[in-house]
């Protein structure tokens, strides 16, 4: 559409960096930030047609620079639907950095943690997901789909850079946890009835947001890695029931290890000619 092109453009004039890959930042996970050799920084208010967050451990930027040798576009804070916007809204990052050149997106989140065996402070890989949000972004004709198209889930989650995880977090002796991530709308915890049927659903993990992005982004054909950092275990029966600054503090415990996870990632992302993802194990 016209309108991301306008800001794609607008960001373009203020970098010199252009990404191929995109990392999108979760509550209380700036701190990967902090680990990179910054180019640009544009506050989202500033970029047209850019939804801004007004959560609390969102800090509303997109910066631009190195990691670890590699340039990448970071999103330190995103747009939830429970803000009050559309589904469509949420997602409109995506559409932007895909104008941009991005062609692999890491998305992060925290989560609580349904699985029985998780801590507060794993991380985990995302293999697969349950979309509880009673909404979807390929609803309707913004997408830009034809009708007749119908996004797989089978290339949600790239199974070649799931296996890059893998075996940097065997080699570098770094825990990391699988499983199901489950989104609901939020804004809230949910009961205890709510989180154990939902951990009978299959979920291992359940947060409020992730999954828009991850579907918008394979259906812009970007290869897409997830990680959810587990912060609370009070959806299942911990006497404590989390609170948001809670969460932002266990994140930012747990985001050390997923910051080391994906510093060591990148390098290990090539691409061949013709743009496509290249197994390097």
């Amino acid at each position: 559409m016209l309108k991301y092109a306008e800001s794609a453009e607008f960001i373009g004039n203020q970098t010199r960096i252009h990404p191929k890959i995109g990392i999108v930042l979760g509550s209380g996970l700036g701190n990967l930030v902090q680990q990179m050799k910054v180019g640009t920084t544009i506050p989202y208010a500033n970029i047209p047609h850019f939804p801004v967050s007004t959560v609390a451990g969102h800090r509303g930027e997109l910066v631009f620079g190195e990691l670890n040798g590699v340039e990448v576009c970071v999103l330190n804070g995103r747009k939830h639907y429970y803000e009050g916007c559309t589904i469509q809204e949420v997602v409109e990052p995506l559409h932007i950095i895909h104008e941009l050149g991005v062609k692999v997106l890491i998305l992060s989140n925290a989560a609580g943690g349904l699985n029985p065996s998780f801590q507060v402070g794993d991380v985990m890989l995302i293999n697969d997901h349950i979309n509880m949000m009673a909404a979807h972004p390929l609803f309707g004709r913004e997408n830009g789909l034809q009708p007749s198209h119908y996004l797989s889930s089978k290339i949600l989650y790239s199974k070649i850079l799931r296996n890059i995880t893998l075996s940097i977090a065997k080699n570098n002796d770094i825990p990391l946890q699988r499983g199901v991530y489950l989104a609901h709308s939020g804004p809230y915890f949910g009961t205890r009835a709510e989180s154990a049927m939902q951990f009978n659903l299959g979920a291992d993990a359940v947060g409020m947001s992730t999954i828009p992005e991850a579907i918008q982004a394979a259906a812009l054909d970007m290869e897409v890695l997830a990680f959810s950092v587990i912060t609370d275990l009070a959806a299942i029966g911990t006497i404590e029931h989390p609170t948001h600054e809670a969460v932002l503090k266990a994140a930012q415990y747990a985001g050390e290890k997923l910051t080391r996870i994906i510093i060591n990632i990148l390098p290990r992302i090539t691409f061949d000619p013709q743009g496509n993802l290249v197994e390097t194990i």
